[in-house]
């Protein structure tokens, strides 16, 4: 609930477009066509209008914050373009609308991505059209509509501004999203008390009485874990039911061992870390509140708790790489996004390297008491 409050307070994106002005100094039919171009390109979406202006009427604009930016043609930009002599189109960026004049440098390397390309293949056009003597009036019209082709080409095959939709579930869809964030959190927390329920400080001469049969910590850490997950798994099954009878989830078989899957890897590598901290912390008192610490950070780095998206950037570069997002992640992704296959790699490659510490940590414990 406290969750859902937040991001009821956490403003959403303003949606009204972004307004680009195309200033055109050379006047030419070339320019006339590219800023005709531009302006019609439904590539652009409904998030930008691009509207030619004078360059005044652009430098008012955006004092006024009426523009985000405008793009500059300049004065003998096609004559440039045909003798080979290097042009460029400037971009006045508005300092109040840093984000939006990014966007815009992408539609402007559209355009220059194009006249590099077509430069070259008009100067050999116009080259052999004059060895040719083919007259002024059709070697122009003749290179304005190689000029014209290329445009479409250019400014066609590919999108002009490469768009990626970021969806946030807390507020796409808040019912799955919650419903599968508290299924995720219930069950790590079970982990931990199931766990922990299980340590006992037994004394000294216990200790070696157990030593005697056999019984090394290893095993015994083993024995924790398997029983942990076991209870766990079915207190999972009895929560499961009603949660998807709540949310009126639509999965397929396939789906479920894919969940099922990801929540015994998650499982595994959370309980190796808590057997690794049991292994390093002798104080109980100490060794709990370490692994409580570990599991609030696990859930902050999962977004089970408060979406990554609401992280600081920082963070969001880092919660890729821990476990508990990974798991997320993909639950994400195969309930709320439809997705017919999972990265089990990551998972796997961090459930065995816990693995292996968690055996090397057991062996050079015991050899210590010893």
């Amino acid at each position: 609930m406290i969750t859902i409050i937040l991001i009821s307070l956490v403003p959403t994106a303003d949606e009204e477009p972004i307004e680009i002005g195309l200033v055109d100094q050379d006047e030419s039919k070339e320019t006339r066509f590219i800023v005709e171009f531009i302006t019609e390109n439904e590539q652009l979406g409904s998030f930008m209008n691009v509207h030619h202006v004078t360059e005044s009427e652009a430098v008012k604009q955006i004092e006024a914050d009426e523009i985000s930016s405008y793009i500059l043609f300049p004065e003998h930009f096609t004559a440039n373009l045909y003798e080979g002599t290097p042009v460029d189109l400037a971009i006045i960026g508005n300092p109040q609308q840093a984000t939006e004049s990014h966007l815009i440098k992408e539609l402007l390397e559209s355009v220059t991505r194009h006249i590099s390309s077509s430069q070259a293949s008009i100067l050999t056009i116009n080259y052999y059209a004059k060895e040719l003597h083919i007259d002024v009036e059709t070697r122009n019209e003749l290179l304005f509509e190689h000029f014209k082709s290329f445009l479409v080409y250019a400014l066609g095959k590919d999108k002009v501004i490469q768009q990626q939709d970021v969806t946030n579930h807390a507020t796409a869809s808040p019912l799955h999203y919650f419903g599968l964030a508290a299924l995720f959190t219930v069950i790590t927390l079970w982990l931990l008390i199931i766990y922990n329920s299980f340590y006992k400080d037994e004394a000294r001469r216990l200790e070696q009485r157990i030593k005697l049969y056999g019984v090394t910590q290893l095993q015994q850490i083993c024995s924790k874990l398997l029983l942990s997950l076991f209870i766990t798994f079915c207190f999972t099954l009895i929560v499961v039911i009603p949660l998807l009878m709540i949310t009126q989830m639509e999965l397929y078989v396939e789906d479920y061992m894919r969940i099922a899957i990801i929540l015994f890897l998650h499982s595994i590598i959370f309980i190796e870390c808590l057997a690794i901290i049991e292994l390093l912390i002798t104080s109980e008192k100490i060794r709990l509140l370490t692994q409580l610490i570990l599991t609030c950070i696990l859930f902050i780095g999962s977004g089970a708790m408060i979406p990554t998206i609401y992280l600081p950037l920082s963070m969001q570069a880092a919660v890729p790489y821990v476990f508990t997002h990974q798991a997320f992640y993909w639950l994400q992704e195969i309930i709320l996004n439809g997705r017919f296959y999972a990265d089990y790699i990551p998972l796997l490659g961090t459930a065995f390297v816990g693995l292996l510490c968690l055996i090397g940590m057991s062996l050079w414990k015991e050899r210590v008491n010893e």
